[in-house]
């Protein structure tokens, strides 16, 4: 078997093997630090949300537009023209352009002053951030073989609860002491050297696998409408579409206001804690502190955790069963109502975090098995445009609608029906909640199709 030459960086030697390099480790490391970022900018604005709240004036559905809308229009719309340069042209260098662009908005919306310029300087994270998910799953999917792809693809994803612990601990600690504007500028100016870090350190593994002329060229790519109209004729695409949009609607809408739920719901609880923690550490911590590091870290360890369970199950079964990438998740979102239901209405604080980071830890399954199942759908020519796809309808779903709609049901709970802040937030989650059921239905009956949609 023939080595990678030196100027490969070791990731030819993956294409010819089915062990993963140590190159190319290295690299798919480099990868999870992105997206470790991408989910630290997207994220942290839930844990401010109270405090931008009060400083800015703003209602729950606006917070709600700020946490999803602002960001998901400009994700979505633009998430497959950045994958379709990804299909075609240089992906680490796309990649590492869009980290800085992302960073650099994150930092801008520390110096809003009004709803309008904080939305703008959203809706520039979203532009930014369009990019890493297809660009990232498509360089991944060059790196390793599909043996280990499920594998490799865990350990990207570990950047949501890892990303997410990140903003909570940080945005937590820093808006106790310093304001929401601190937090903001803090996590947004280190992406600009990581994007850097990418554009010089990442190599685009399409020099192995071309010729050294073609390497230089413009690759051909495959037309939008035959990738379309591939999808279409698989049964089992439209269903796992559905179900992952149904499902990050509830996710990414339920994380959105989890911060607030605790604030509203447990506020002398939270100010317990706080004093006891500061008490014991020497640390003067206050309330939100206290969700960011009790609440981020218990939950981000969790799904990250349960996010390399499910990569190592997935790759140990799918030679024998591919619809593993379906039932896997499926299950697990199911099994985690009985905690969506301990940590809406425990009444207590400690057993309300005990059940979101069962919760946590049940949801990690759900995102490997989950993104594998769709780069499985195509074949290597098109995996960043149909991950963009995907990733335009969850997201403009999910994000878009799950943190507003929660927002709106908030409003119309609290003022409509008079329940109040707390019981309105309250009320307006489990409502969301609900949907993670057709969510699961629908991936268990896309088991029956998705054997046969599937492309090694």
């Amino acid at each position: 078997m023939s080595k990678a030459a030196p100027t490969d960086s070791g990731i030819g030697a993956v294409l010819q093997d089915e062990q993963i390099s140590w190159a190319v480790r290295r690299v798919i490391f480099l990868l999870t630090l992105v997206s470790i970022l991408n989910f630290v900018d997207r994220q942290i604005i839930n844990i401010l949300a109270e405090s931008i709240k009060k400083d800015l004036a703003l209602s729950d559905s606006q917070i709600g537009l700020l946490t999803g809308l602002a960001f998901a229009v400009f994700y979505a719309l633009l998430s497959l023209p950045a994958a379709r340069l990804a299909d075609r042209y240089n992906r680490p260098i796309l990649l590492g352009a869009a980290v800085t662009v992302w960073s650099g908005f994150t930092a801008l919306s520390g110096v809003a002053q009004n709803f309008t310029q904080l939305a703008l300087a959203r809706m520039g994270v979203g532009i930014g951030e369009s990019a890493c998910a297809p660009t990232a799953h498509s360089l991944i999917s060059d790196y390793v073989p599909a043996s280990k792809r499920t594998s490799a693809l865990a350990m990207f994803s570990m950047g949501v609860p890892l990303g997410s612990m990140l903003g909570m601990v940080l945005g937590g600690i820093v808006v106790d002491h310093w304001g929401w504007r601190t937090a903001l500028l803090m996590v947004g100016l280190p992406g600009l050297a990581v994007g850097l870090a990418v554009m010089f350190f990442a190599p685009e593994p399409r020099r192995t696998l071309a010729s050294a002329a073609a390497a230089t060229a413009k690759l051909p790519r495959v037309p939008l409408l035959v990738v379309m109209k591939l999808l279409l004729a698989k049964r089992s695409a439209w269903m796992i579409m559905a179900s992952q949009a149904l499902a990050s609607m509830v996710q990414l809408g339920s994380y959105a206001w989890i911060a607030s739920f605790f604030r509203r719901s447990e506020p002398e609880q939270l100010q317990r804690w706080a004093d006891g923690i500061s008490a014991f550490t020497g640390l003067s911590l206050g309330p939100v502190a206290i969700i960011g590091i009790v609440y981020g870290v218990a939950t981000g360890l969790m799904a990250a955790t349960g996010m390399y369970l499910s990569g190592r199950i997935a790759d140990a079964r799918t030679s024998r069963d591919v619809s593993v990438l379906l039932w896997l998740p499926a299950w697990a979102k199911m099994s985690g109502i009985v905690f969506t239901a301990g940590t809406l209405f425990s009444g207590d604080l400690g057993i309300a975090l005990a059940c979101a980071t069962a919760h946590s830890f049940v949801l990690g399954f759900t995102l490997p098995p989950g993104y594998a199942s769709v780069l499985g759908l195509v074949d290597s020519k098109s995996r960043a445009t149909v991950t963009a796809l995907f990733m335009i309808v969850t997201t403009f779903i999910g994000l878009g609608f799950g943190p507003l709609m929660v927002g709106v049901l908030s409003d119309f709970f609290n003022k409509g029906l008079g329940m109040g802040e707390s019981e309105g937030l309250r009320y307006g989650m489990v409502t969301l909640a609900l949907f993670i059921i057709p969510s699961s239905l629908l991936l268990l009956r896309a088991t029956r199709y998705y054997p046969a949609d599937f492309v090694k």
